[in-house]
């Protein structure tokens, strides 16, 4: 997301403070496996020039988006690509996409037709939905929630493509109970060593409610 500085746009700032530049996305089939995937950069309207952290984080210049669209036309791709599968739902790592993506057609003046409704309808938060599954203290990364699973991040990580698929990846993995056990099983043996892991694993799961909640 690339800032809206207040200082420059004040009444684009009330509304939205941050314009989307990219968007990545991937359509699972019902055996969860990958035969879809949606990327595109996306041109600020509101900053010639994308912030220094913004940059550092995801390699993404103002030069690289010069030819790129403007949200209008990026979503418009994007809705219809969605639309290609029927009775679809999206599973996005937190709250915080929908949230920007409400704010930002708001924002751009854009009309909530049945299309954009009804993808708003059917988004989860698969973040919300895996700490619950796992009985988390608090909200976790993604890396740290594909740790959790005996995985590790595959790509650059603040990639929309990316973050995507990896999402898919543990989306796929939880919905198979069996193995999703016996790897967590694994964890809670390492999270008992004396030795701490990376991710503080011990801390952040309730073992009892993970078991609980795969038994349902």
């Amino acid at each position: 997301m690339q800032p809206i500085f207040a200082e420059e746009h004040p009444e684009e700032y009330a509304v939205c403070h941050t314009e989307i530049i990219q968007i990545g996305a991937v359509v699972l089939n019902d055996k969860n496996e990958e035969i879809s995937s949606f990327k595109r950069f996306v041109k600020p309207r509101y900053s010639d020039y994308i912030d220094e952290h913004i940059r550092l984080l995801t390699g993404i210049t103002i030069q690289k988006l010069q030819r790129s669209p403007y949200f209008e036309k990026a979503f418009a791709d994007f809705l219809e690509w969605c639309n290609h599968y029927r009775d679809f739902t999206i599973y996005a790592w937190s709250a915080n996409d929908k949230l920007q993506l409400v704010h930002e057609l708001k924002l751009k003046n854009m009309p909530t037709d049945e299309k954009v409704e009804y993808l708003l309808e059917h988004w989860q938060d698969f973040q919300k939905e895996y700490g619950t599954l796992v009985g988390a203290h608090y909200s976790l990364s993604l890396e740290k929630a594909l740790y959790m699973a005996g995985e590790l991040f595959d790509g650059k990580a603040h990639d929309a493509l990316f973050d995507a698929r990896n999402t898919a990846s543990l989306y796929a993995k939880s919905r198979d109970k069996e193995k999703f056990l016996t790897e967590v099983k694994r964890i809670k043996e390492m999270a008992g060593n004396d030795e701490p892991t990376t991710y503080s694993i011990g801390s952040s799961i309730d073992f009892d409610e993970l078991k609980k909640n795969l038994s349902n």
